[in-house]
């Protein structure tokens, strides 16, 4: 057996050296030796934690042609289903339409259908006050229902809110709050609306629409009517709705409007002349030929001598009926002495109250006439307590006598009688006074004028 060699043994100096040198101690390489001969174990490389990226966020904008679609979370969704976004839904209201009343469609009225309560024994019970609005359309649907058409002004059926026992004398104290020349007026109205109506296969039924209403107005004027008269009449219209507690068509914008256009494309000139006092000196001269008695040519004389030197118009002296003559001058209202002549004019146009104005006319310049002429017709005038003017059998003077006699004697006189009427008299006395250098208040006193309107009266 062959002997092993002896290991050599190295000095100290020896592994200085080869530490210098780069060789590594035994102990060293012996570890190197079994580390290489044993793998190590393979530990898993470590991965750096994954940070799930949040999709960027998008400004929103909507289409109002597309649904939105919101972001949906992967992780949150279990199952493959589509998600629609439908947009909220906006109920949107009907516009609110302007109140226009059609004559040929009653007004339905959701809240108006109910049935008052009824008592036991059947009788309803009283209603709880209604608004303006909610009984106005209460009228209206009634109206439609149940009126015909108006030939004179009036309440044509109980408003409900009046006992059926007082209707007639309510009835009579509202139209005694009216003229009887404006009554006459308004009826007339009524009955060409109705004629209207009638023409055109119109529903005449009450309240009118703002397009009946319009139409009446181009209707009238077509035939040739004036301002003042469709003025008058429209007013009628009013009046008839207000009374029976109507809406009223007449205040529509558009009939005003219409209203306003008529009377600048209609407007109309005053063809009357006035009667000035030297006209009057004419008049009063030429009724001998044309009055059957002396005494009516005084009467006469008396009666155109008020109506020029108190500025009177002829409802204010004269009645057109009988039962007018307590509101004309009475024999009591007129006083004449050497002074003066004093007059009370108890009702007018502007003066429905009659509560009464009293006119002085002095002794001087040209009131001397009417002085004289006065008191010469109080010397012949029958002694009786009535009417001042009066014929010698005691019957009353009426309007239509006088303008008779004015007519005749003013042809008699060679003036044109077409541009002569009772309020030439009038306007001829305030022309005068204006010429004589009377101030704007004076002639406003002495003719009842509370506006500037007496400038119409003046003729230069």
């Amino acid at each position: 057996m062959p002997k092993a060699k002896p290991r050599s043994r190295k000095t100290r100096s020896e592994l200085r050296e080869n530490n210098q040198q780069g060789v590594q101690p035994l102990h060293q390489q012996v570890l190197q030796r079994r580390a290489r001969q044993s793998p190590p174990d393979v530990q898993p490389p470590v991965q750096p934690p994954v940070i799930e990226q949040q999709p960027a966020v998008q400004p929103f904008f909507v289409d109002i042609q597309q649904p939105v679609q919101p972001p949906v979370s992967q992780s949150l969704v279990h199952q493959p289903t589509s998600v629609n976004f439908q947009p909220p839904v906006i109920v949107q209201q009907p516009a609110v339409q302007p109140f226009l009343v059609d004559v040929q469609q009653p007004v339905q009225h959701q809240l108006l259908n109910v049935q008052p309560p009824m008592h036991q024994h059947g009788q309803p019970q009283h209603e709880q006050p209604q608004s303006v609005e909610r009984r106005q359309l209460s009228d209206v649907e009634s109206s439609r229902q149940s009126s015909t058409s108006w030939s004179v002004i009036g309440t044509g059926r109980n408003p409900g809110f009046v006992s059926k026992h007082f209707q007639t004398e309510i009835d009579k104290l509202a139209m005694s709050s009216m003229s009887d020349n404006t009554l006459k007026t308004y009826n007339n109205g009524l009955s060409l609306y109705k004629q209207f109506t009638e023409e055109l296969n119109k529903n005449p039924a009450w309240p009118p629409s703002v397009e009946s209403v319009l139409e009446f107005i181009a209707y009238m004027s077509l035939a040739g009517y004036s301002f003042k008269t469709v003025n008058s009449y429209i007013s009628a219209l009013s009046f008839q709705c207000k009374l029976n507690d109507f809406i009223d068509p007449t205040q529509h914008f558009l009939v005003r409007k219409v209203l306003k256009g008529y009377m600048k494309v209609n407007r109309v000139t005053d063809i009357r002349l006035p009667i000035s006092y030297s006209i009057l000196i004419t008049l009063l001269k030429n009724l001998h030929f044309v009055c059957t008695s002396s005494y009516e040519a005084i009467l006469f004389q008396a009666a155109f001598c008020l109506a020029y030197f108190a500025l009177l118009r002829i409802s204010e002296f004269v009645p057109s009926n009988p039962r007018e003559s307590n509101k004309v001058i009475q024999l009591s209202d007129v006083e004449v002495n050497q002074m003066q002549v004093s007059i009370k004019v108890r009702h007018s146009k502007t003066d429905q109250l009659s509560q009464g104005t009293r006119l002085i006319i002095p002794h001087s310049g040209q009131g001397t006439t009417v002085n004289s002429t006065l008191l010469q017709y109080l010397a012949v005038r029958p002694n009786i307590s009535s009417q001042f003017l009066c014929h010698f059998d005691g019957t009353n003077l009426t309007s239509y006598q006088f303008n008779f006699v004015m007519r005749k004697v003013l042809e008699f006189s060679n003036y044109n009688i077409k541009y002569y009427k009772s309020h030439s008299f009038r306007i001829g006395s305030a022309t005068d006074l204006y010429l004589q250098g009377f101030s704007e208040e004076q002639i406003k006193n002495l003719g009842r004028w509370k506006s500037s309107a007496y400038q119409n009266y003046i003729r230069i």
